[in-house]
């Protein structure tokens, strides 16, 4: 097994079967060796419903989930239990990003161990709200002072890993929503694993974001308290 694909999914009913269909598609196209673990978020509407009838449809979906919603980074957590493959990979299912991106970074992660896209790189192109692009911006800014990371942007839904990476950072993170991805890659930093950056054209597509003014302060917070954890405790 190559490429494991975790795709976690929260009340995704109107995007998820589009969303593994095109993933299907991308990796049949292109000969890979793959599979898909859609990770039911706790949802409330037919999530998992939808995604367990494509399972006679695709033979390398596998479907798990709970019944109480995490956040996405509680379910790509409990989504590298069930992985195989030598990379791993996480993208969103409500088809912000398009799945040849996986392909994309599975091509050029090259000799790094990870593989990330940015809204941020200057060859990127995002067809976001202003207020997005603004939050996108100044998180940017705090990562940078706080962290010292070598990448314009953590919080794009598409990254890839070596599963070696996976298995030693997964067990220390312990936030769950929000600053799940920034966790990560610190994690990653802090133990010298080399990180490439990729641009990407980036689509919003939800009638609504998930983000409201009043996450700002609860990203704040969560951001505050991984430089605890990494940068002042030492925690490992």
């Amino acid at each position: 097994m190559q490429l494991s694909i975790i795709v976690p999914a929260y009340n995704e009913s109107r995007y998820i079967a589009g969303s593994i269909k095109r993933i299907h598609d991308v990796m049949k196209n292109a000969k890979v060796n793959y599979e898909i673990v859609i990770v039911n978020d706790g949802s409330s509407d037919d999530t998992l419903y939808v995604a367990d009838s494509l399972r006679s449809r695709y033979k390398n979906l596998r479907v798990v989930g709970y019944k109480k919603n995490r956040g996405k980074g509680g379910a790509i957590l409990f989504g590298t239990r069930f992985v195989k493959g030598s990379y791993v990979a996480f993208i969103d299912a409500d088809k912000d990003i398009d799945p040849k991106y996986l392909l994309f970074l599975l091509k050029n992660i090259g000799n790094a161990d990870i593989a990330i896209l940015s809204k941020n790189h200057p060859k990127s192109r995002t067809l976001f709200p202003a207020y997005r692009k603004v939050l996108s911006k100044g998180y940017y800014v705090l990562v940078r002072v706080l962290f010292n990371l070598p990448v314009s942007d953590t919080q794009v839904g598409c990254k890839m890993f070596r599963r070696e990476v996976i298995r030693k950072v997964c067990p220390l993170i312990s936030t769950k929503k929000f600053a799940f991805d920034l966790e990560l890659l610190a994690y990653a930093n802090k133990f010298n694993y080399k990180i490439r950056e990729f641009p990407a054209v980036l689509n919003f597509s939800r009638d609504k974001g998930r983000i409201r003014l009043k996450n700002v302060a609860r990203i704040f917070f969560d951001t505050l308290f991984v430089l605890y954890k990494i940068g002042v405790s030492g925690k490992k």
